[in-house]
């Protein structure tokens, strides 16, 4: 158990902070645009009795010398393309309908016309920009219920100076608290925000407007965008029925996980140890053990996301290197032990995580480490469920969650309630070993991608002598591949004499070294450009220098 401790003071690692009582700051990233444009979010009132009105304030204060795109950005000829610029949108969740949001009575900051220089000449352009507050009317159901009540906020903008733009902050969720009392109770009057000062800029007078029906009411519950290989669809979860048909959609999407190149790695091993299991009770027992393990880390991913603020995606998991780092070293253990090493006497805690064996705990982490390696192939349908969730209430929330963890347990729960379906797996003899060595090989060489590309992400290589981002990890992912097809062929040169066995395993060696080093140079080639490694102190001596610069985005 001490390696599912360790796994889940990773998840813990990349997840900081918490919602505030007042007004709550967006955490600053340094790569993106928020490095330059502080955002505080707060609401008029600490305290709103049922069917009262309050206000979502977000302000946006612009370090000197830079600006943020309006909300309706009216870009001229001469500096392209208009769809490139990135509007600035401010979107407040319905709190599981107990809000009423007037999107239609948002009050924008003043627009500011100065002269910038993207494309060359200087033009006359209109941004946002100081201290610009938005101001967001919100109104609470006469049914909401009473008690704390979490608000989320989405903000996306895009910071630029006069001649250049930072990565843009999209959709970026950030929550603030308040408490919902019931009408006539004395104890719960009313109270104003402690940051009423946020608030002076607003005009209370579109109140009689809202109330008026003059301007738009409550909106309509947010509607789910998918894009499935081309096909566009959405979903409203209204209602019972739309929220049923919203679930079954994420479970859905939770299944098809287990299709991605993310987890096929980690599969061979769970079906061979359900093939060899004697016992049909125990091996259901375990296979229900890793399907929990799956459910739970959806769960506790789920409880991070709607608990925490700073951490509002799924595939913030590997943007994490350490946590990337540790997820190759778990990989790498289940490949030395896949490929027989456990044999020789290694630490106890080593066999825990070697379902093989019938561990129970072995089980749950393998089910926990197959759903956290989901997490960068997040597919489109489950990816839009998630990110739908991650602006909701606890409570519609979590079933989201769990419809994704039990959409990709249900293949080994069936595998393990039904062990025919495995029946044709090899059980025993050097055939099923030399199937085992190979996947252990393969398992191995994502390992080392894992470990790889978290050291990349840590900029330990060429980032001090201004080199290239490095990738020389893939090529030793390559040697690794190269090994396991050698041993493969050689393997089976060795324990078959018919041509047409040596053929077929010396076809499928050629073709795995060919593929694993022709993509290795691929991927490695730095092409016609020298460049250099990103860092923040590069960049903006880069431009104090008057240079033109052009920035790389990769994975890393």
């Amino acid at each position: 158990m001490r390696i599912f401790k360790w796994l889940i003071a990773l998840l813990a690692l990349c997840v900081v902070g918490g919602p505030a009582s007042g007004a709550v700051e967006m955490e600053r990233k340094p790569f993106d645009s928020s490095a330059r444009v502080g955002v505080t979010v707060a609401a008029s009132q600490a305290r709103v009795v049922q069917g009262g009105d309050f206000v979502v304030a977000v302000v946006l204060d612009h370090a000197p010398g830079f600006h943020v795109h309006t909300n309706d950005p009216q870009v001229p000829e001469s500096l392209g393309d208009a769809s490139l610029y990135i509007a600035t949108a401010v979107g407040v969740g319905d709190a599981g309908g107990a809000l009423g949001v007037h999107a239609g009575a948002t009050q924008w900051p003043a627009v500011k016309m100065i002269d910038v220089a993207f494309l060359g000449e200087p033009v006359q352009y209109g941004v946002f920009h100081g201290v610009a507050p938005i101001y967001v009317p919100v109104s609470v159901a006469a049914d909401a219920p009473p008690g704390p009540l979490r608000v989320p906020v989405s903000v996306t903008f895009q910071a630029c100076d006069d001649r250049s733009c930072l990565a843009p902050v999209v959709g970026r969720v950030v929550e603030v608290a308040l408490e919902v009392v019931a009408v006539g109770d004395a104890a719960g009057t009313p109270a104003a925000s402690a940051d009423a000062a946020l608030f002076d800029g607003f005009d209370a007078a579109v109140w009689s407007d809202i109330h008026a029906g003059r301007v738009a009411g409550a909106t309509e519950p947010s509607a789910v965008d998918f894009s499935v290989f081309g096909w566009r669809f959405a979903l409203r979860p209204d209602g019972w029925g739309g929220f049923a048909v919203l679930l079954a959609v994420a479970a859905l999407g939770g299944l098809l996980l287990n299709l991605t190149p993310c987890v096929l790695p980690v599969l061979p091993r769970k079906v061979m140890s359900l093939a060899q299991n004697k016992s049909r009770g125990r091996a259901a027992l375990l296979g229900v053990v890793m399907a929990a393990g799956v459910v739970l880390f959806w769960l506790g991913l789920g409880a991070a996301i709607v608990s925490l603020t700073g951490f509002s995606a799924v595939n913030e998991l590997f943007q994490r290197p350490w946590f990337t780092i540790g997820v190759g070293v778990l990989i790498a253990v289940l490949a030395v032990g896949m490929c027989g090493a456990f044999s020789v006497g290694l630490p106890r805690w080593v066999y825990a995580v070697d379902p093989s064996r019938g561990s129970v705990s072995g089980s749950l982490v393998f089910g926990v480490m197959t759903a956290v390696l989901s997490t960068p192939c997040t597919a489109p349908l489950m990816g839009s469920a998630a990110a739908w969730a991650a602006t909701q209430p606890a409570a519609a929330a979590m079933p989201v969650f769990a419809a994704i963890g039990g959409g990709m347990a249900l293949p080994y729960l069936l595998l393990s309630l039904f062990p025919r379906l495995v029946k044709r797996v090899p059980r025993s003899g050097p055939w099923s070993e030399l199937v085992k060595q190979v996947m252990g090989g393969l398992l191995l060489a994502a390992a080392v991608y894992f470990v790889g590309a978290g050291l990349s992400g840590l900029g330990v290589f060429g980032a001090a002598a201004g080199e290239p981002a490095w990738t020389g990890y893939w090529w030793a992912v390559a040697a690794v591949v190269v090994a396991t097809m050698a041993w493969l062929a050689w393997r089976v040169w060795r324990m078959h004499a018919r041509p047409v066995w040596r053929g077929v395993a010396t076809l499928v060696a050629v073709l795995g070294v060919a593929g694993a080093l022709g993509f290795a140079a691929r991927v490695t080639d730095p092409g016609p450009i020298d460049w250099v490694y990103y860092t923040p102190d590069r960049l903006a001596a880069a431009l104090d220098a008057g240079d033109h610069v052009v920035v790389q985005f990769t994975a890393e």
